[in-house]
């Protein structure tokens, strides 16, 4: 595709400048710039918390925020069980 190239270059641009790279540990994988991830995503948010969830063979630690009438639950780290 043409535009897979640009994609491609939006997608590592946002992961610098939004917290968002990954790294991979056995069996999982979890953001490595959790500080600035959050420190966005309270930008955004009147309230945060702080969890997990488990379920379907996966841990997942993250944080709930909510923008723009809705309420997300973004993972800052993911292990598969």
């Amino acid at each position: 595709m043409p535009s897979e190239r640009t994609i491609t270059q939006c997608k590592q641009q946002l992961a610098e400048t939004h917290g968002t790279h990954t790294g991979t540990f056995a069996n999982g994988a979890y953001l490595t710039d959790p500080i600035r991830f959050v420190s966005l995503v309270c930008g955004q948010s009147p309230f945060i918390a702080v969890g997990g969830d488990a379920g379907g063979g996966h841990t997942k630690l993250g944080v709930t925020y909510y923008t723009k009438g809705v309420q997300y639950f973004a993972a800052r780290a993911v292990h598969e069980e």
